[in-house]
């Protein structure tokens, strides 16, 4: 994938994106640890992890005035 084409996905898209994610996640994870196929503390990290992305993406959005 091109530079050109990574900015071809807007903002919002993106975090519209991070958001699905991390419904997905939680919902998934919490299967994962219930069936004892993931830590807890693993997912917990990686939720908080995709949550700091989001946390990220808003702020640059805020900065450019989008949010």
């Amino acid at each position: 994938m091109s530079t050109a084409e990574l900015f071809d996905v807007s903002l919002e898209e993106q975090v519209a994106c991070v958001e699905r994610e991390l419904g997905y996640r939680r919902r998934v994870y919490a299967r994962r640890v219930a069936e004892g196929k993931m830590h807890e503390r693993v997912a917990t990290v990686e939720i908080r992890r995709m949550e700091a992305v989001l946390a990220t993406l808003k702020q640059v959005a805020q900065g450019l005035g989008r949010g």
